[in-house]
């Protein structure tokens, strides 16, 4: 009974495995799921909220001061 537990516990661990491989290989294969377009996404976040908080930005939004 155990021998037979343990070899459908393999079973059904290859199974998951073989599924898992065909994601990842998926995700791999999808360029939307790249670092760089994420970290490049990240960056103009940042670049968007600093601009936003920038006290020039906002004196040239109310037309106080030409834009740069």
């Amino acid at each position: 009974m155990q021998r037979n537990t343990l070899a459908a516990l393999l079973e059904r661990n290859a199974t998951e495995l073989d599924a898992m491989h065909d994601e990842l290989t998926a995700l791999l294969d999808d360029p939307s799921q790249s670092y760089e377009a994420f970290s490049d996404a990240m960056a103009n976040k940042r670049r968007e909220k600093a601009d936003s908080l920038s006290p020039a930005v906002a004196l040239a939004a109310k037309g106080a001061i030409a834009p740069t």
